[in-house]
């Protein structure tokens, strides 16, 4: 039984580890999209720019509620990784890191048994 708790409580601090770093990258991405519609060319790229921050938001809170659900606090985020400053090192930046978010993200469902967990981050 203590192994049991021991294991639970190892894999349950991981994932709060990797639900702050989640947070974390979102709440950084949403503002890093917010700079990069306000750059955009064009107001077919803001559009696209925009819609692609609202599903950052909705990861984000979906995100946030898992986090509550199992600390039973709110989480803090914080920007963990600054914008370019200029549009298209922002546009560049933002796909390679949707692309290391991606990676982070499947991890993270081969690693955690509840499926609601699972599909948040599929």
């Amino acid at each position: 039984m203590y192994l049991y708790n021991e294991e639970f409580n190892r894999q349950t601090s991981k994932l709060v580890a990797d639900l702050e770093k989640a947070i974390n990258g979102e709440y950084s991405a949403i503002n890093c999209y917010a700079k990069l519609a306000k750059m955009a060319p064009t107001e077919k790229e803001r559009k696209q720019i925009t819609e692609i921050r609202e599903d950052e938001i909705k990861h984000f809170h979906t995100f946030g509620q898992i986090y509550t659900n199992l600390t039973g606090k709110q989480p803090q985020p914080q920007i963990t990784e600054e914008c370019p400053s200029t549009y298209l090192a922002g546009v560049e930046f933002a796909l390679l890191d949707e692309q290391e978010t991606v990676d982070f993200y499947l991890q993270i469902t081969d690693e955690v048994n509840q499926e609601f967990i699972k599909q948040a981050f599929r």
